[in-house]
């Protein structure tokens, strides 16, 4: 799952149009690695490709989640995945995250401790995902 991630992310940016030729040289390069590598992975595990798909869309959409949680954006966003058709987007309201539609039944809190960088200062934060 997590080469699938890495390659999906390396496919895209192959294909961006900032990308240089010797940049995407070195990304085609990796994918065909990881192919080979995945190929030998599906042997030694149950899952189908269907299944493992769904679990890289479920891998990408909190990857991507955090990582806005995590930069302090003020913007709210519509996240690329979609499950059982349904689209998600996330607001933001000071200290506070809506998921719309929600992923769970009630409020959940998450507390991420941060290091600001270069300062190296240490502080919790407490992020509320309704």
């Amino acid at each position: 799952m997590v080469s699938e991630h890495f390659c999906r992310i390396a496919r895209d940016f192959s294909r961006a149009t900032t990308t240089t030729p010797e940049i995407a040289q070195v990304l085609t390069t990796f994918l065909e690695r990881e192919n080979v590598q995945q190929e030998e992975l599906r042997e030694q595990q149950a899952r189908d490709a269907a299944e493992i798909n769904l679990l890289v869309d479920v891998l990408q959409f909190f990857d991507l989640l955090s990582l806005y949680v995590c930069c302090g954006s003020l913007e709210n966003i519509e996240l690329p995945q979609r499950f059982n058709q349904k689209l998600f987007r996330l607001h933001r309201d000071s200290d506070k995250y809506r998921l719309e539609p929600s992923l769970f039944n009630r409020p959940i809190t998450f507390s991420i401790e941060t290091t600001d960088y270069p300062s190296k200062s240490e502080e919790q934060i407490s992020i509320l995902l309704i």
